[in-house]
């Protein structure tokens, strides 16, 4: 569960990004799933996990249709790559 910090920071993130004036609502909340990837440890996460994790971490809740959106956008950006139907990993660079 996310400690009240937790939940500042990912709304301070939130924040910074709408401030820098992202092109598009959903592109505020990429850099979450790429930062759970990127902490995970592991060679790729389940969309579900993906999303508990940014809830854990940051205390925002977004929903698994939004993270499977958010996956489609950092895969065409080449940022994330799919594996199987469900989940997703970092491309290697």
């Amino acid at each position: 569960m996310a400690t009240p910090s937790n939940a500042l920071v990912g709304y301070a993130v939130l924040r910074a990004n709408y401030n820098a004036s992202a092109q598009n609502y959903l592109d505020n909340f990429a850099p979450f799933v790429m930062s759970v990837l990127a902490e995970s440890g592991k060679s790729f996460l389940e969309r579900h996990v993906i999303a508990d994790s940014i809830r854990s971490q940051f205390g925002i809740n977004i929903p698994s249709l939004v993270i499977s959106r958010l996956v489609r956008r950092t895969n065409r950006e080449r940022l994330t790559e799919p594996v199987g139907t469900d989940a997703v990993a970092l491309t290697p660079k």
